[in-house]
């Protein structure tokens, strides 16, 4: 453990960063990183870095869900990362202006003036005797 945590002292940053997966499965998903169990059976990993953003960058493409312990400088990176994140994207996350959130039954549904369905004709289910006034109509 002291090997380990000399590995770190040497960045500005050190981060401990609590996992949402079980432990065993964090100590083969991060093979070469520091990964240690967590009292509720969860994974703890612990990255250092000497740049914030780097570090920030690293702990958002996490494949796992996960909170940062600290330090509380990281905490507050990813929390402007995330808002800066959602203000961006707002506009588009409305239903009514065809968004992100769209409803895309809305989008597909058919409306009943469509030009083409007076020219169109569809007689797979019809019965024989409606096919014939189909064709007598012009379909």
């Amino acid at each position: 453990m002291v090997l380990e945590a000399t590995k770190l002292a040497v960045y500005r940053y050190e981060a401990r960063i609590l996992l949402d997966v079980e432990y065993e499965t964090a100590v083969q998903a991060f093979r070469g990183r520091i990964v240690e169990p967590a009292p509720d059976g969860r994974a703890i990993l612990r990255v250092a870095a000497n740049d914030l953003a780097g570090l920030a960058s690293y702990a958002a493409g996490l494949s796992y869900d996960f909170e940062v312990l600290d330090p509380p400088e990281l905490r507050a990176e990813l929390r402007r990362r995330a808002l800066e994140i959602a203000a961006r994207h707002a506009a588009a996350a409305s239903f009514t202006d065809g968004g992100a959130l769209t409803n895309p039954f809305d989008q597909a549904a058919p409306t009943l003036s469509n030009d083409a369905a007076a020219t169109m004709c569809d007689d797979d289910m019809a019965s024989a005797a409606s096919h014939q006034q189909t064709t007598s109509s012009g379909c």
